[in-house]
Formats: structure tokens, C-alpha cells, sequence
């Protein structure tokens, strides 16, 4: 099936943006010769800005081309992307001339061959939203507002869960009521969070009406609405209207607004965390053979993604029309789209994914201003989180690794030589942590000694002391060991078995050369490092 979808540019800047590499010569460069990809940008840019001012242009043009989006089923859908010649504000400012030129570019489509037409950013505000568009081309219309809100609160859910944050004991602002997007989402969190804040920018009928009918509190007061939530959902039309400085500590906002709300074009306080929502990974199986989705590396709007979707289930039906989304349509829209492989795990704020390190120094700043819970259990289970978790603070490399190679196994249970994955495989272990359980994992009969241990309320470390288990310990030990071997000592592993060999073979023989064994591994410390012979 064939589809289109409208853009318009966000301001005068965007058309070079979007002619910046029309022939795809920056693509096929990528990750070539530094120098001469540099040259190509340069070429591309000096070229980009002799292209005629916006205001001079008059109709509506084919942009970007999608040949084949193919889904995780198998099945396929073609799109064409046209951008109307107007702004934002000039969309807002001249509503009739916006419709006639998104009417003149839907019929291009029709001749192409489209039966489907999405409608991005503003171009899904003028015209009741879809409604007037709808009633007068031969092709159906979506605004794509249902996955949109689907999408913005699946990172609402996932940045709760990241931080372990309780969203029954939450205060929640909703900004942009009674608009469709921002009305949809309240009415999925209500009765979700403690508190709910319905903002908009007057208290008129319709948002009377939405705050009485889902129960939220409805205010104009958006710097008081912001210090009151700790959670914030913005979905205006207007955008520019959230002042970061008005966020209380440990603040999240979900920014669905285009333009965006959140006024800047970075985060400025370490102490908030600022996403974009809206967004939706395409599957892996798409090909981004294209300007936008190559530029976008597969994030894109999930207006866009919508009207994919809609494609794919061969669906030319009119969707997320009006001031009024359905629910059951969101939470379909949302199934389908999971289905034909779309993802909506990257947490991305600014055009740019959110990086580890935004992610660790907000939890710092949550556990600073008492913000985390005291406690969180580990869920064995949860393999995928675990394996996130392990990447963001141990080992990067490994993780990055197992994705790759499928490899690398969150392990969550042992018996014996077995170990089970997160997913119930099991596995024969060979490798037994090297010798550190070669009785198997959870021997009963280590485990039992080791209950026993527990109950008896024995000391775990005390420097400079007698511990009884140890002294036992010793004396089993020499009791087994060849007999010129009369004293024990106690190693927290085998790297530091070989330092303490190092050190006493120094002591004993005077020297301090070692024979060793070319590319042999001892262990990670200094010494047991330097034994392998590999500088």
C-alpha cells in the first residue's frame, strides 16, 4: 500500500536542511575519508543556501522518497514525504492558505497512487484536525495523534520504571488541555498518580468539561502547575511555554509539543530530565534509504509512524481525527505497531539519544535530593534491564558484545552444572568461575554449612581478631596438605594467591626475576600482570 505524509519546515533554516544532502552524496560517504566527507558538507551547505527563500515558494514538493518499508512480518508499505511552504506560525497565522496548499499536495499523492495521507506537526492542528482535509480529497487522513500519545507515555513508563519512581504516590501535570493529544494522555493517567493537573491556557467550557469527566484539577497557572508535578507531560500547539527554571528538583518532562515546550534547545540543569516524546524507532527490517529516515537513523515521529502502521495492515482508514482520540484506538494502534516490529525504548531529548551518562547523573541528583527509594528489589526476570544496568555501570564492552553476538547470557539461577538464562534456557557450565564453584552451584551442602553460618550470627569481618571458622578452616586445611606446608593464608582470589606467591618467593630466595610463561595469564593486579610477559 501506498502512502504520503506532510511536513512543513519548523522555520526559514529548515528547506537547507532538508536539500542539504538531496542526492544522498553524504550518505554513501559516511564513514569514509574524513577530509573529503568534510568537503562534501561544505559543497552541500554553500549549495543549500542559494535555494530561493521559503517565503518566495508557492506550492507544495516531493521531498524524500520511501520505497520499501518492510515490516518485522514480512509485510511492506511505499511513501512519499511532501513539505508544504510554510512555517509553523505562518500555519497558524494563515489556516486557509495552509489547507490549500496540503489539499494541492494530498492530490499529487492520489495521482501517485497514495491511499493513505498522514499529517505531521501542524499540518495535523489547522483544519480540525484532520476533520476538513478528510471531508474533501479522495484518500483517507490521519493525524497520527493515537500512536503519538501511545508513544509519549510509553516513555513516561519507561523513565518511571528506570528510576524506580511509585506513579500511584505522583503528582502529574498534563500541559495543553483541551488539545486532542494532551486531553487522550490525561484521560490514560487518570487514576493512575496521586494527583492530577489538567494546564491549560484558559479555563474555558470544553476544558471544564475534560478536568470534570476524568477527574483532574484544571489550572491556568503553569509555573505553579510545574512546581507542584514532578512529572510532566506537554503537548501544546503553541510551544515555548515551559521555562526549565520553573521545574522543581527531580523533574521529568515528556515534551510532545512541536515546536517543542520545553523553551531551549538543550537541557540546562543537571537536576531535570528533558525528553522528547512522540517518537518511534522504525524496525530493524526498514531500510533507511532516504534523507529523512537516514538524518533521523529510524527515530521519527510517531505521526509518521502512525500512518506506516495504518499502511502495513493495508488500513485506508481515517484515524486520530478531531479534538477527540479514542482510547481503545490509542492502545490498538500501539499493539499493531509492536507487532510489525516498531520500538519505543530510545529515550531521546533535543534530536539527540539521551546518553548513559544524563541517565547516571539524574539518578545522582535524585538520590541527592532524597528522590530514589531507600531500597529496590532485584528482579531476576527482568534479564533486559539487568543487562542495562550491568552495560551502564560495569561493563560496557561485554554488553555491547552479547548484543551482537547473542553470546554473552544473563544468567539468573544455578544448580549444580546448570545455569538458566532469563528466558528459562539451560545451559551446561564448563567453565564453573574458573574453579570458584567446582562443587557446583549451590551445592546443598555448601549451602546448608553456609545457612548454618548465618544463624549462628557469626562475625563477618573484624580486622586484627581471632575468627573461629577461619582457625578451624586453617587446620582442615594443613591437616590435607603436603608435609612440609604448616600455616594457611587466606586470599580473596586467585590474581591476589599470586601476588602473596610473588611476594614470598622474593622473601625466601633473595631474588626478584621470575620465569614465566610468554601470553600465560596469572590475574589482573600489577604483578600477577606482569608474569603473562605481555606488555
Amino acid at each position: 500500500m501506498k502512502f504520503a505524509f506532510l511536513i512543513h519546515p519548523l522555520d526559514e533554516k529548515m528547506p537547507a536542511l532538508i536539500e542539504l544532502d538531496r542526492d544522498k552524496v553524504l550518505q554513501k560517504h559516511w564513514g569514509s575519508n574524513p577530509f573529503a566527507l568534510c568537503r562534501l558538507v561544505h559543497g552541500s551547505v554553500a549549495s543549500a543556501q542559494h535555494l530561493p527563500p521559503m517565503s518566495n515558494r508557492t506550492a507544495p514538493c516531493l521531498v524524500d522518497e520511501l520505497p520499501r518499508i518492510l515490516s518485522a512480518t514480512g509485510a511492506e508499505a511505499a511513501g512519499r514525504i511532501f513539505e508544504i511552504p510554510l512555517d509553523a506560525v505562518s500555519i497558524l497565522e494563515q489556516p486557509e492558505k495552509a489547507l490549500d496548499l496540503m489539499e494541492n499536495a494530498v492530490l499529487q499523492a492520489h495521482e501517485w497512487g497514495a491511499q493513505l495521507v498522514g499529517l505531521g506537526s501542524m499540518t495535523g492542528i489547522v483544519g480540525s484536525r484532520g476533520e476538513y482535509l478528510a471531508q474533501r480529497v479522495p484518500m483517507a487522513v490521519t493525524t497520527g495523534n493515537s500512536l503519538t500519545v501511545y508513544s509519549a507515555l510509553q516513555t513516561l513508563d519507561q523513565v518511571v520504571r528506570e528510576f524506580d519512581i511509585d506513579l500511584s504516590a505522583e503528582t502529574v501535570a498534563v500541559v495543553g488541555i483541551p488539545g486532542s493529544i494532551g486531553t487522550a494522555a490525561a484521560a490514560l493517567l487518570a487514576g493512575k498518580c496521586k494527583r492530577l493537573l489538567l494546564v491549560g491556557r484558559s479555563a474555558s467550557g470544553p476544558a471544564r468539561k475534560i478536568a470534570e469527566e476524568i477527574g483532574g484539577e484544571l489550572t491556568t497557572d503553569l509555573p505553579h502547575a510545574l512546581s507542584q508535578a514532578r512529572l510532566v507531560v506537554s503537548a501544546t500547539s503553541t510551544g515555548g511555554c515551559i521555562d526549565q527554571h520553573d521545574l522543581q528538583p527531580g523533574s521529568i518532562v515528556v515534551d510532545i509539543g512541536v515546536p517543542t515546550d520545553v523553551k531551549g534547545n538543550r537541557q540546562i540543569r543537571p537536576d531535570v530530565l528533558i525528553l522528547t516524546g512522540g517518537l518511534t524507532r522504525l524496525p530493524k527490517t526498514v531500510d533507511l534509504d532516504s534523507r529523512v529516515l537516514w538524518f533521523q537513523q529510524g527515530m521519527v515521529p510517531s505521526c509518521l509512524g502512525e500512518t506506516i502502521v495504518l499502511s502495513l495492515e493495508n488500513r485506508p482508514e481515517c484515524m486520530s481525527m478531531g479534538r477527540t482520540l479514542s482510547l481503545d484506538s490509542i492502545a490498538e494502534i500501539g499493539r499493531l505497531a509492536r507487532s510489525h516490529g516498531f520500538d519505543f525504548s530510545k529515550l531521546m531529548a533535543f534530536g539527540l539519544p539521551v546518553s548513559e551518562s544524563t541517565l547516571v547523573r539524574f539518578r545522582k541528583q535524585l538520590h541527592r535530593h532524597g528522590r530514589l527509594p531507600t531500597k529496590s528489589d532485584v528482579n531476576l526476570s527482568d534479564g533486559e534491564r539487568a543487562r542495562q544496568i550491568y552495560g551502564r555501570y560495569i561493563n560496557p564492552v561485554l554488553t555491547a558484545m552479547g548484543e551482537q553476538s547473542g553470546l554473552v547470557k544473563t544468567f539468573v539461577k544455578g544448580d549444580g552444572v546448570w545455569l538458566e538464562d532469563h528466558e528459562g534456557n539451560r545451559y551446561l557450565d564448563f567453565v564453573g568461575g574458573f574453579g570458584s564453584v567446582n562443587l557446583g552451584h549451590n551445592n546443598p551442602a555448601v549451602t546448608s554449612a553456609l545457612q548454618q553460618v548465618l544463624a549462628s550470627q557469626a562475625p563477618g569481618f573484624a580486622q586484627s581478631a581471632v575468627n573461629p571458622y577461619a582457625a578451624a578452616l586453617a587446620e582442615r586445611l594443613v591437616s590435607v596438605a603436603p608435609p612440609s606446608l604448616e600455616m594457611a593464608f587466606f586470599c580473596n582470589s586467585g590474581t591476589e594467591a599470586v601476588e602473596a606467591g610473588m611476594k614470598l618467593a622474593r622473601r625466601v630466595t633473595g631474588r626478584d626475576g621470575f620465569v614465566h610463561c610468554d601470553g600465560s595469564y596469572h590475574g589482573k593486579s600489577l604483578g600477577a600482570l606482569a608474569l603473562a610477559g605481555n606488555a
